[in-house]
Order: structure tokens, then sequence, then C-alpha cells
């Protein structure tokens, strides 16, 4: 028998501004623009802390943007 297994992830700010810079965009302001946010909510997710739960549609263009899957800007929770 097989199991669905989720597998809960957690975004990593430095992967993330690795990316970022990667993609050649250089400022968390011009991030922000290209997916639609404010500059400030965009700096959240740059931050040690950042929030677990995520706008599908921002995500989405996110990743877009940057060319990269969600396992790649993000690391996985252990279970706990």
């Amino acid at each position: 028998m097989t199991r669905n297994v989720a597998i809960r992830r957690r975004l990593n700010p430095t992967k993330l501004i690795e990316a970022r810079l990667a993609a050649g965009i250089t400022t968390q302001a011009e991030m922000a623009k290209r997916i639609g946010m404010t500059r400030m909510r965009y700096g959240y997710w740059e931050r040690a802390q950042p929030p677990v739960k995520f706008d599908f549609h921002l995500m989405s263009a996110l990743l877009q943007e940057l060319n990269v899957s969600f396992d790649d800007i993000s690391d996985v929770l252990e279970a706990g």
C-alpha cells in the first residue's frame, strides 16, 4: 500500500536572496514590484523568520520570476 505523505517546508531567506540576486534582481523593491506586492511585505519573506503561509498567486509569481521551484528556496521542516 502506498501512502501520500505531505512534506512540510519553510521558506529559507538566504536561499531566496541568493535566487533573487542570481536572477539579476538587485533590490527587494524591484522584486516586490515584479510580483505585485509592497516592498515591506516582501521584505518579511527575506527575514530570519519568514511567514509560513503564502498567497498562492504571489508565490507562483515569485517562483516564475526567479525561475526556481519552491524546493530550491526552502528547507524541509523536521517532524516534531
